[in-house]
């Protein structure tokens, strides 16, 4: 008895450290880079724009397929912006959607970005509707893909009657277009992969697939799509890269004007001392230069 009534204490007492006496969450005293999930943690007015671009690319659940960019700079907010048109989706389109995000930095290496991708994609088909045929065919595709083998630094290649590889790629395509439902494919960091790698997705999107009602959704940062490469280059992928967009949409906000609310709106932030003359003549001259004309 005595070493339970220690081992509650002890529970206790991490519990109060951690969650405070009333038993909730203490705040952290950092600010969280973490991106947001829903409208009322949207900050810099997204969620109007996130709404109207979720109902463009659901586009009626039309059967046309289309490409969606989605450009702006590093540490912009895609992220969030994204999670609020899937906050969209979830509420206005509940069962007509399936949302697959796929992100290519995790499979720069990989030999097969393909088999990456189908996998991926039928893992997410499965969270919102059950369909037998496609894990079927997946596990056929599978054993297509693997049907190398080598021993004692012999390679061996093994006979497969199930159909080619280009006939499931078909089969799977088919049987996802047949689900009747908008297929919303997100592809995130694209401008922080090789040339060589971007090319192999657009070649996906663009050539080996057909899914009806499938669009997709390209997250990126123009300045640093390949930047790695030399200029050159750098420019032939850009407009190799920009002729598969059909729908482009930037994200920029106005610094200025997201300084004032910071510091000087109703709902700011940060707080200023009363009294502080000190603090209150820095923030003005940090809002000269936000109001100046070379800000």
């Amino acid at each position: 008895p005595l070493l339970i009534l220690l081992s509650i204490y002890i529970t206790r007492l991490f519990e109060t450290k951690q969650f405070g006496r009333d038993g909730k969450v203490k705040p952290s005293v950092f600010l969280s880079d973490n991106p947001i999930k829903s409208d009322q943690e949207d900050r810099l007015g997204y969620y109007e724009q996130a709404c109207d671009f979720a109902e463009k690319v659901y586009d009626n659940k039309s059967e046309n397929n289309m490409i969606f960019g989605l450009d702006a700079p590093w540490g912009m907010g895609k992220s969030s912006f994204i999670n609020l048109c899937e906050s969209y989706w979830t509420e206005e389109y509940k069962d007509d959607v399936i949302v697959y995000s796929f992100n290519p930095t995790l499979f720069e290496n990989s030999e097969d970005i393909l088999s990456k991708f189908l996998f991926g994609l039928a893992k997410a088909v499965s969270h919102y509707t059950v369909c037998p045929e496609l894990t079927f065919l997946m596990a056929r595709y599978k054993q297509v893909i693997s049907t190398d083998l080598s021993f004692h630094g012999i390679g061996i290649k093994l006979g497969f009657s199930g159909g080619t590889k280009e006939d499931l790629l078909s089969s799977i395509e088919e049987t996802i277009s047949n689900l009747n439902k908008k297929l919303v494919i997100i592809i995130d960091d694209l401008d922080r992969v090789n040339s060589t790698l971007l090319k192999t997705i657009l070649f996906i999107i663009k050539e080996a697939f057909s899914i009806k009602r499938a669009n997709y959704i390209l997250c990126y940062d123009t300045e640093n799509i390949t930047k790695d490469s030399v200029s050159s280059d750098h420019k032939l992928t850009l407009e190799f890269f920009e002729k598969y967009i059909n729908v482009k949409r930037s994200l920029y906000f106005n610094g200025a004007e997201l300084f004032k609310e910071y510091i000087f709106g109703e709902d700011s932030m940060l707080k200023v001392d009363e009294g502080s003359l000190q603090q209150e003549n820095i923030l003005k001259g940090l809002l000269e230069i936000y109001d100046s004309d070379k800000y």
